[in-house]
């Protein structure tokens, strides 16, 4: 059985737009019906912008019944990102959520991606695809980026 060359890089050079990325926004929020059935257009219009913005990547819009929406959105750079966050279609549809009655609740993440991933198969350079033991990489992605001190709550770093 062949097992699929695995590189750790820091060229992405050959896998898709989203692996580019360098900056990755979450969010989800749960609507009233009001602003469920009311919110729509504004949507609509932002999603036109969001893909016009230079330094947009991909986009995926979330859907939890029965009214909850959210969207993973990422982008070049933390620059691209602020630009579309000032555009007047998002700040229309902020406008629009702070009016009471409207939304439930909802949350708003940015994550800033590491330099270091990894690929494999043919998202790698054929000079890069030597055996990697797979074990190895969740260890020397941490040492690299520092994310397990990072992320270990009530560790020192």
């Amino acid at each position: 059985m062949n097992r699929l060359p695995v590189s750790l890089t820091q060229d992405f050079e050959l896998m898709p737009d989203e692996a580019r990325a360098q900056v990755l926004f979450v969010s989800k929020t749960r609507l009233t019906l009001k602003g469920f059935l009311t919110g729509g257009p504004l949507v609509w219009k932002m999603m036109r912008r969001l893909k016009r913005t230079p330094g947009f990547v991909f986009h995926k819009g979330l859907f939890k019944f029965p009214l909850t929406t959210g969207a993973l959105a990422f982008f070049e750079s933390f620059e691209s990102l602020q630009e579309f966050a000032r555009s007047p279609e998002h700040l229309a549809l902020v406008k629009w959520g702070k009016v009471p009655g409207r939304v439930r609740s909802g949350f708003i993440r940015i994550m800033r991606t590491a330099p270091t991933g990894s690929g494999f198969g043919d998202w790698i350079k054929p000079e890069e695809q030597q055996a990697l033991d797979r074990r190895r990489l969740i260890p020397v992605v941490s040492r690299e980026t520092g994310g397990d001190r990072q992320l270990a709550p009530g560790r020192p770093a």
